[in-house]
């Protein structure tokens, strides 16, 4: 199996202020993300493009305040993580729960 990188710094401005391009993702990531990395009162800027819509490429621009732009992209991967796995979960609960009233 071939080791494919995910995400790769493209523009380095300073510790606090990245451009990472995220690939085979596009808005749906993009959005999500960046609405997830803006909530952190740390976070100064935080936007996203598509360069072209037949490249399956994300570029994501974050500047922040205190912490690092690499900590700012993990904390923000993880909080959709958890965000999303309660969504599939209340869903499941709710799904079944419907099913059983159903019947």
């Amino acid at each position: 199996m071939t080791d494919i990188r995910k995400v790769k710094t493209t523009a380095v401005h300073s510790k606090k202020s990245k451009t990472f391009v995220l690939y085979d993702e596009d808005h749906t990531l993009g959005n999500a993300l960046r609405h997830v990395v803006m909530r952190d009162a740390s976070t100064d800027f935080c936007g996203y493009t598509v360069p072209h819509p037949s490249e399956k490429n994300l570029h994501l621009r974050i500047q922040t305040r205190k912490t690092s732009a690499e900590n700012a992209l993990v904390d923000g991967a993880n909080t959709l993580k958890q965000i999303c796995s309660t969504v599939v979960s209340e869903f499941d609960k709710e799904f079944l729960q419907a099913q059983k009233r159903s019947k």
